[in-house]
Formats: structure tokens, sequence, C-alpha cells
């Protein structure tokens, strides 16, 4: 068995999350412009190139481009501090119930 340190396990999580966003609603979005944003630099490295060194990074990314179809994508950074969805996956839900 391989070690994977737990940086590329979170660049892995990250970037599957970009995945599964996508995945869910690929019909829906289908011939339309999509901005995607994401607050892992690794992420968006890999999410804008379309590979990766990384064997389960870069068949993530090749299974998000082939979902992206005839959509658009545009891939942007956002910071943690400004991602409502970070809050939460560290515990703190403060942000999201303020949205009510």
């Amino acid at each position: 068995m391989q070690y994977v340190s737990s940086e590329q396990r979170i660049n892995e999580c990250e970037s599957i999350a970009a995945l599964l966003g996508l995945a869910s609603f690929s019909k829906a979005l289908e011939g339309s412009d999509v901005l995607r944003f994401v607050d892992s630099s690794a992420a968006h490295g890999i999410l804008i190139k379309g590979y990766s060194k990384s064997p389960p990074l870069s068949a993530v990314t090749s299974a998000y481009w082939t979902l992206v179809g005839r959509a658009c994508p545009w891939v942007g950074r956002v910071t943690s501090k400004l991602n409502v969805a970070d809050g939460p996956t560290r515990g703190d839900t403060s942000v999201i119930i303020g949205y009510g």
C-alpha cells in the first residue's frame, strides 16, 4: 500500500467536490456557462490544466472534463476566508445559520 499524505487526500477531496457538484447538475448545465469556484490551489490547478501527476487526481480531472461536455466552464479561485462552505467543514456553522 502506498502512503498518501493528508495534504494529497485533502486535494483529492476538494477536487472530487468539484466533480460531484458538476455531476449533480450536468444535464441542467449542458450548453450553459458554468462558474466553478474552489478554495484549493491544487484543485484549481488540475481543473484548469486537466491533468495531474497524481493518478487519483488525474482521474478526477478527466471525469470532470468528460462531464463538462458542451458546457462552458470557468474555474476561479476563492480564498477559504470568503468561501461560505469552508466553515461547516471545520465545524463552524455560524455563517450558514446567519443566512437562514
